[in-house]
């Protein structure tokens, strides 16, 4: 099978940069941060005092902030930027959206590049990374969807929510 690309325009990007962004996210996120690469990524969440999960992401250095990009839904961005704020507290950090023309593309398929983040949670998803402009798309967000589910890989916000419906339901005719 080829290779298959496309942009996640359901997920969009939250900058973190600054003298301590690093020992900021590293003390806030459920994730190890400290040795993110170009090559590498991170999956994380964001928890209560108390320890729900609040949002998951993914994390990735960003070479030219010297900082981080986390991938969030694309609904949830501005929520979560602001709960990253108000944690900023005197933290040398910036917090913001990142540019709209930066996408996260997840790969899938043979031949993928060796030099592009791996997706952390299951090696058989293939790639996911983040590209700036255009990117030739060879399948659709819902192939993606298909695959993704295909290895029981489940996505917040939306399979977790039909996860409770159907368990609710369940309950409820039983």
């Amino acid at each position: 099978m080829a290779s298959e690309r496309t942009i996640l325009t359901s997920r969009r990007l939250v900058k973190v940069f600054g003298d301590d962004a690093k020992e900021f996210l590293q003390n806030l996120v459920s994730c190890d941060v400290s040795e993110l690469s170009a090559t590498s990524s991170a999956f994380g969440a964001l928890l209560t005092p108390q320890g729900k999960i609040l949002w998951d992401f993914f994390v990735f250095a960003d070479e030219s902030t010297d900082g981080f990009l986390i991938d969030v839904s694309a609904e949830e961005l501005d929520a979560f930027a602001k709960r990253l704020a108000f944690y900023k507290l005197r933290a040398k950090v910036t917090v913001e959206p990142a540019d709209e023309a930066v996408h996260v593309v997840a790969e899938w398929g043979d031949d993928l590049s060796a030099d592009k983040p791996q997706d952390p949670r299951l090696a058989e998803m293939g790639l996911r990374y983040i590209a700036t402009g255009a990117v030739e798309e060879t399948a659709s967000e819902a192939d993606y969807h298909a695959h993704r589910i295909g290895f029981g890989v489940p996505q917040s916000g939306q399979d977790f929510q039909l996860l409770m419906c159907s368990r609710m339901i369940r309950t409820w005719t039983a």
